[in-house]
């Protein structure tokens, strides 16, 4: 490489923390720690472009070696690396990923929910063959498939998704992978048995913050909490089902932030042999029609909870290479409501004139917004994000609120919380990271 053609990759991370100079490489996952006139002369390389600040070679040819010094080209070729991969992921004609909506009615009434209006009913036989049809037609040699069921509550239907998992079988479509989100208050039962027999991968299950808060917004019908009942079924899944992975989302925002911590200490004490329990936090967010809009983070609000939670944990593990996508751009990726609506995302469902077509009437008939969210909805039409250094550890933002962004004139915030408040979440992280590393070494 000549010498004047040398930059600082894109995908280098330098930043100081705890009087700790670091740098990061992300294509390699790996760290350096630095001198602080090595770091202050990167940080002016990095913002000026002049490679002359280094004259030591030796450091010149060990920051080549490694990938951090690097040329325009070299950093486009692990670019487009990335994109060649989302379009084999995005354009795969071998496999489907549906999510299926039995219903969008729900036997709960949580207050702040914003699905009342839809349509309600919940899925035929009909429709379920008429999924296999479908499936059969888009997929024509050994069809395999991703399932994901959802709702509202999806439980409802438990006899239509058995008929249609008992159709999947014996027509000798491949499941790949098969998961649910449910509200866990029908998570027994028949339910159970059905699942015996088509074993789920994963689960995800909400709650609203500690008991006395979920009990106040997670409620029955006739007002009733459902804290205790989700726990009671869990607790029979959890040791019915071993080798599921088992989500526990935690609904979060500036009322309750401090809850997600209390709930993580306590299903790890609750279930402290199991190794496959998740518990995340749910960043409440949204706009008019939602029910949360006073407990909305802002972004340096957002940057600081993340920040919280690493001071926090005793294990932290570096940012994967996700940079997947989503399903709303999969050429055969669709969610598929109670009648037979076809949609491209599930925050479109049950709204008319969010449908792409409908099984049931001839497949696509609103083929514009399918090409949107194909063409548009992932970052490799945003030029912000293929210039962004930090793009293979982002999943490259939310497809709905992209297309909202490009086409409905919306101003959503796309980026990841590393990015807030110059990046002190993920300072924070990749320092946690390598005092973990060095302690290791």
């Amino acid at each position: 490489m000549n010498k004047q053609t040398l930059i600082i990759s894109k995908y280098v991370f330098i930043f100081e923390q705890d009087g700790t100079y670091l740098l990061f490489n992300i294509k390699k996952d790996s760290f350096m720690e630095l001198t602080e006139d090595l770091y202050e002369k990167l940080i002016t390389m990095q913002k000026t472009g002049k490679s002359s600040l280094l004259e030591d070679k030796d450091i010149v040819d060990k920051l080549t070696e490694s990938g951090i010094l690097t040329t325009k080209l070299e950093d486009q070729s692990f670019l487009d690396e990335i994109i060649l991969k989302h379009n084999r992921q995005f354009y795969s004609k071998d496999t489907m990923d549906l999510t299926i909506l039995p219903t969008i009615t729900c036997n709960l009434k949580c207050p702040y929910c914003y699905e009342t209006s839809k349509p309600k009913g919940v899925i035929s036989k009909k429709t379920c063959d008429k999924i296999i049809e479908f499936i059969k037609k888009r997929i024509k040699h050994e069809p395999r498939l991703n399932l994901g069921w959802s709702g509202g509550e999806p439980l409802l239907g438990i006899d239509k998704m058995e008929y249609l998992l008992n159709s999947i079988k014996e027509n000798g479509i491949k499941l790949l992978s098969h998961s649910i989100v449910t509200n866990a208050t029908l998570l027994k039962g028949k339910a159970l048995d059905v699942f015996e027999k088509f074993p789920l991968d994963d689960i995800q299950v909400t709650f609203d913050g500690i008991q006395e808060r979920h009990d106040k917004l997670r409620i029955h019908h006739n007002d009733k909490g459902t804290f205790d009942e989700i726990l009671k079924n869990l607790d029979e899944f959890v040791v019915r089902f071993p080798k599921t992975d088992i989500n526990i989302r935690v609904n979060i925002g500036t009322h309750n932030s401090e809850d997600f911590i209390v709930l993580k200490e306590f299903f790890h004490k609750r279930y402290p042999e199991n190794k496959n329990i998740i518990v995340y936090p749910g960043i409440l967010a949204g706009g008019k029609g939602y029910g949360y809009n006073s407990h909305f983070f802002s972004s340096n609000q957002l940057s600081d909870f993340h920040t919280s939670l690493l001071n926090k944990n005793k294990k932290v593990e570096l940012p994967s290479h996700e940079c997947k996508g989503c399903v709303a751009n999969y050429l055969n990726g669709f969610v598929i409501g109670p009648k037979g609506e076809l949609y491209k995302c599930w925050e479109d469902a049950g709204k008319k004139e969010r449908e792409i077509g409908s099984i049931i009437d001839g497949y696509f008939s609103n083929y514009t917004l399918y090409q949107q969210y194909m063409l548009h909805g992932s970052f490799i039409d945003d030029k912000r994000c293929l210039d962004c250094g930090l793009l293979p550890i982002c999943e490259g933002g939310c497809s709905f609120k992209r297309i909202e962004n490009k086409f409905e004139g919306k101003r959503n915030n796309l980026c990841d919380h590393y990015k807030l408040k110059n990046g002190q979440s993920l300072k924070k992280l990749l320092y946690l990271c390598y005092q973990q590393q060095t302690q290791l070494d």
